[in-house]
């Protein structure tokens, strides 16, 4: 009987230690991988740039994959950039429907 006293004791006083374990890891406060005026190129009011977002970011947008982003990516390095929203349409895999469903979150610069 002791043994458990024991253990339900440890495991109360161990409970603010894995507790905030877990706070800190959903902390929000984590180094940006650019810099802020970089960040507000690509991204501006949750709007993605499509001439300088990363694939990352392009993944943000509902219907966008990690393969969607990188062959977004390679058009426009190949191309030179977009010149229209509605240029992303070329890419392999994007549509014209998702270029007009997603109007309000993309931008050219």
């Amino acid at each position: 009987m002791k043994l458990k006293q024991i253990a339900f004791a440890l495991l109360l006083a161990s409970q603010p230690f894995f507790g905030n374990m877990v706070l800190a890891a959903d902390d929000p406060v984590v180094a940006p991988a650019t810099s802020p005026a970089t960040a507000i190129s690509e991204v501006s009011g949750n709007k993605v740039n499509i001439n300088t977002a990363t694939a990352e970011q392009f993944m943000t947008l509902k219907g966008i994959g990690k393969k969607k982003a990188e062959a977004i990516i390679t058009w426009r390095t190949e191309h030179g950039g977009f010149t229209s929203l509605e240029q992303l349409a070329e890419v392999n895999g994007i549509s014209d429907r998702f270029v007009t469903e997603h109007q309000t979150e993309l931008s050219l610069n």
